[in-house]
């Protein structure tokens, strides 16, 4: 899925631009995402982050994984719990990334 204005015209974002958002979003600052903590609330938020970057086209997992400085392996597997379950709130960050990404 690419971003695209009304006008058709598509919208290319980076990496930290999404990671920006997100955490504009969840009220955080990013240096707390690259903390070696394991915080499961860290967690959760770098998985969105990469699941929101897949799916907008921004990087892929091994860039991902290199920008947070973690394994690819796990947030492979964090992605695949992400994706089977039904995630209200992956879908209201989205909503809330497009719009902010699309009005800019």
């Amino acid at each position: 899925m690419q971003l695209q204005k009304k006008d058709g015209h598509i919208i290319k974002i980076t990496l930290r631009e999404v990671v920006a958002l997100v955490c504009e979003y969840y009220a955080i600052k990013e240096p707390d995402l690259h903390m070696r903590s394991q915080k499961r609330l860290f967690s959760k938020i770098r998985l969105m982050i990469a699941r929101l970057a897949i799916r907008f086209h921004v990087a892929n997992l091994t860039d991902i994984a290199t920008y947070f400085n973690r394994d690819i392996s796990t947030f492979s597997r964090g992605l695949s719990r992400m994706l089977m379950s039904d995630d209200v709130e992956l879908d209201a960050i989205s909503c809330y990334i497009e719009s902010a990404i699309v009005q800019a």
